[in-house]
């Protein structure tokens, strides 16, 4: 993680203008991840904080709220108006306030500008670092993951995944234990009661959901009227959006790396997404338990995509009753047999993708990658061993493979002249079933008494087409999921040190009178970051594990003879990545990161799990 030991010295080290002592808001805002809660408004930028004043802070301490005005100057924005607790503030030559500032008391606009600062920290940590990622957005994905791809633990987009939700769930447990049953969140969240931090957080969720769409750092900057500032459209001389430019740029490499993910295991065909019976089971899952992406479906159509059927079947030619062929008679239990065949059969990622199929043993202890057989169908739909070429191999070669008794059980094709031949009671093997079912969705398990998601958000019917998951839809949620797990997480949680330690600039608690700084509050978050969140968890750019990637599995027989399976090669994509995440080290806005109040790329976590 990123360590955050310098304290003040990185936003000293922003102030080449010296001014410091007197216009801090402006610097955070002109450098600093709390830049990510301005808004444009005609020719000034604003931070509206003005929701949080209808909270009662913990006795001692002052109000959170206020608003702030910003004016873009030169390469900086400078502060221009400060409103908190009913006055306003237009100008910062205070003789008074300074020389109370000297004695160590805020007083008048400097009380002002702490406070709006603290209340910028209260939100960064409680609502976009507690709620929206480790309540709203990666655990629930998490567990939605893990339940859709129960049975398909080697599924691409799951493996594609893994390592930016992992732990997601325990981080979560852990989080929420610790900052609201054992109170630690008056220490080190927000200067509120655990009930007020609660109360907030449920207004937040009911008056202003979450919309994960709007997350999606491509439109992110628009939806705030900021398009202007950053990525593309930034023009030399002017105030430049580092913070969201950062976070764009990190999730376009993350783009290019979903994209080179999906044509390796999917061939780059929108079809082979559709067809994926799982991975559509994976969305719908998606939609019915996570509200977030929901509301995107709901609200923002252009992120997910209604599938487009852009194949239209030609009309069926008119044929003179008459004049058409009749069928012959079939038997009965022909008939069955072919009915059930049509409406039981199932497709699965496992035979869309080509992949061997997975044998779980019975036995616990027996590792699962020892016992993973190259078997499967062949062309000719016949189940044996296969070759690299997909063929059967046998002891004469490319044989049927298998015994009668090995094979399971086929739909009937031969022609309805020939007489069925006899069944058999043998059992359906218990992996066919494995491939072809999917447990309910979890909504399901919900006990009735309690309301489910649509009825708590009013019933409203998706648009048609959005259940149905098409290849832009994927890559957009994937995109955002991703750089919020890893890169954005690291801004608001660890990289968010150099803030919490300096209390003189950025005070997350502000005394009630605004003298001195307060101790307990300071050393608590202190002993939190040195303790439990500064420690070694996987990094973006650390040596990745093999389980994240397709493998090719080989199998001896014939004590000669060996037949593998081949590899799709996604490891190449998070290589590239790799590497074009460490060639932004020469960009400006990710280097000298030692100086200044963002992380350096060698530290930012590849998930949420704190």
């Amino acid at each position: 993680a990123s360590h955050g030991l310098k304290g003040g010295a990185g936003l000293e080290r922003l102030d080449a203008g010296n001014k410091l002592d007197k216009d801090v808001l402006g610097i955070l805002m002109t450098d600093s991840v709390l830049s990510m809660h301005l808004r444009r408004s005609h020719e000034y930028f604003l931070v509206d904080l003005s929701a949080f004043e209808e909270y009662q802070p913990i006795p001692g301490y002052a109000k959170l709220g206020g608003r702030a005005l910003f004016k873009e100057e030169g390469e900086r924005l400078r502060t221009v108006q400060l409103q908190y607790m009913g006055k306003t503030y237009n100008s910062f030559d205070d003789a008074q306030s300074d020389a109370n500032y000297k004695a160590s008391r805020l007083t008048g606009w400097r009380f002002a500008q702490a406070a709006i600062i603290a209340s910028l920290m209260a939100k960064t940590q409680l609502l976009v670092h507690l709620k929206t990622i480790h309540m709203e957005m990666a655990p629930a994905i998490h567990a939605v993951t893990v339940d859709a791809f129960a049975k398909f633990p080697d599924h691409p987009v799951r493996r594609l995944l893994e390592p930016f939700l992992s732990r997601s769930i325990q981080a979560s447990q852990t989080n929420l234990r610790l900052w609201f049953q054992f109170r630690a969140g008056e220490f080190g969240l927000a200067p509120l009661p655990v009930e007020e931090q609660l109360r907030l957080i449920h207004e937040s969720v009911r008056l202003d959901p979450l919309n994960l769409a709007n997350l999606d750092m491509e439109r992110f900057a628009a939806v705030r009227g900021m398009e202007k500032f950053t990525g593309d459209f930034a023009a030399a001389g002017k105030w430049h959006w580092r913070w969201h430019y950062r976070a764009l740029k990190v999730q376009r490499l993350l783009e290019k790396h979903i994209n080179c993910w999906i044509d390796r295991n999917y061939g780059g065909e929108n079809a082979h997404v559709y067809t994926d019976e799982a991975l559509q089971n994976w969305w719908t899952k998606m939609l019915d338990n996570v509200p977030a992406v929901r509301l995107a479906a709901e609200q923002s159509s252009d992120w997910v995509v209604p599938r487009r059927r852009s194949v239209t079947p030609p009309p069926a030619a008119k044929i003179n009753p008459a004049m058409a062929p009749q069928p012959k008679a079939r038997p009965v239990a022909v008939a069955e047999e072919a009915q059930e065949a049509t409406t039981t059969k199932k497709p699965d990622y496992v035979s869309v993708l080509s992949l061997p199929k997975l044998r779980v043993p019975e036995d616990p202890e027996v590792n699962v990658v020892t016992r993973r057989l190259n078997q499967g169908f062949d062309k000719n739909n016949i189940w044996g061993e296969l070759d690299v070429d997909g063929n059967l191999v046998g002891s004469h070669g490319k044989a049927e493979g298998g015994s009668p008794e090995s094979k399971p059980a086929q739909p009937q094709t031969r022609s309805p002249s020939v007489e069925p031949p006899p069944t058999t009671t043998k059992a359906t093997p218990w992996w066919r079933d494995e491939q072809t079912t999917f447990s309910p969705p979890i909504g399901q398990d919900i006990p009735t008494a309690i309301p489910t998601f649509p009825q708590t958000h009013g019933g409203q019917t998706l648009p048609s087409g959005t259940r149905e998951l098409d290849t832009e839809t994927l890559k957009n949620f994937l995109r955002t999921v991703m750089v919020w797990a890893s890169w954005v997480h690291e801004d608001v949680g660890h990289a968010a040190a150099s803030l919490i330690y300096d209390p003189v600039n950025t005070p997350m608690f502000v005394p009630e009178d605004g003298v001195g700084i307060p101790m307990v509050p300071l050393a608590a978050m202190t002993a939190v970051y040195r303790s439990f969140i500064f420690v070694e968890r996987a990094k973006l750019l650390d040596t990745p594990p093999p389980f994240w990637f397709d493998h090719a599995w080989c199998k001896k027989y014939l004590l000669v003879f060996t037949s593998c399976t081949r590899n799709n090669g996604d490891k190449d994509c998070f290589t590239e990545f790799q590497d074009e995440l460490k060639a932004l080290s020469s960009d400006p806005s990710f280097a000298n990161c030692e100086d200044g109040l963002y992380p350096c790329l060698d530290r930012v976590e590849t998930s949420a799990s704190t």
